[in-house]
């Protein structure tokens, strides 16, 4: 599994509006910030609108605003939201019929990776990112 630019820019995006989550943000305002394409990090940020991540208003005053509370938004919400189920490799994903279950020697390996990297992804919420990264600015010389 790899993590795509759309997800990696979604990550960024939410981080950059969770220090002041409050502000309305213009992508016109995050990609620049981000170092994101214009009209890629639009269309990103219109799909965390539509899963109910954000807060979408149109309108001079308009653009984006978090809408889930920043300690339960998780790095797995967000990844799940832009790329879908997270799986190592399409036997784990849910619907998908593999053949080879029963006697796949690795099957129960990337079951069990899937697992630990989907429980990583969960526990770290944008709230823990956040108050981890003013740590670590607080304590840089």
């Amino acid at each position: 599994m790899r993590i795509t630019n759309a997800a990696e820019y979604a990550i960024r995006a939410i981080l950059k509006m969770a220090m002041e989550p409050e502000k309305v943000y213009t992508a016109t305002e995050l990609f620049i910030d981000i170092d994101a394409p214009h009209k890629f990090l639009s269309k990103i940020l219109q799909k965390l609108a539509q899963k109910k991540i954000l807060i979408s208003s149109r309108g001079i005053k308009g653009g984006f605003k978090i809408k889930t509370p920043l300690d339960t938004l998780t790095l797995y919400d967000i990844i799940e939201a832009i790329d879908g189920p997270v799986g190592l490799n399409k036997c784990l994903i849910d619907g998908y019929e593999c053949s080879r279950e029963k006697y796949c020697p690795v099957h129960i390996v990337w079951e069990e990776a899937q697992q630990e990297l989907k429980k990583i992804l969960m526990k770290k919420t944008i709230k823990n990112l956040i108050d981890e990264y003013k740590e670590i600015v607080k304590n840089t010389p």
